[in-house]
């Protein structure tokens, strides 16, 4: 083969910033940790746009009770951006039991039949 031919041979770009990139993953690996993500999670917070450093300043203190845990929404944040893709979006091991199969918290005495219904005109008594 010519000389010429062979210089011309097609590499892969190398990163621009691979310092950059080695942090940032550092960075990750740190939130991940703080955050008790797992990796599913992590990629749900990447493809929100969410970074490390978001993730991490998010961590609720005690004095903020009102404030889900980090896991929880990313996972909520995922939900109302892409839908319940998966079924377990969204849900908490505590809260499965308290929602139905649409994602929304159920009744105790719903009715689930037809019959279960009262009718309008029915002489029932009421308690109330």
């Amino acid at each position: 083969m010519p000389a010429a031919f062979e210089a011309r041979v097609f590499r892969r770009p190398k990163s621009r910033f691979p310092i950059a990139e080695i942090q940032k993953e550092g960075q990750w690996n740190a939130a991940k940790k703080r955050c008790r993500l797992n990796d599913e999670e992590v990629q749900m917070a990447k493809q929100l746009g969410i970074g490390p450093r978001t993730l991490i300043k998010n961590i609720p203190s005690p004095s903020e009770r009102w404030k889900q845990p980090v896991k929880e929404w990313v996972r909520n944040l995922y939900a109302k951006k892409f839908g319940n893709r998966c079924s377990h979006v969204g849900t908490s091991k505590t809260s499965l039991a308290a929602r139905d199969g649409y994602g929304r918290a159920s009744r105790a005495s719903a009715p689930e039949t037809e019959s279960d219904f009262i009718d309008a005109d029915s002489d029932v008594d009421l308690p109330f």
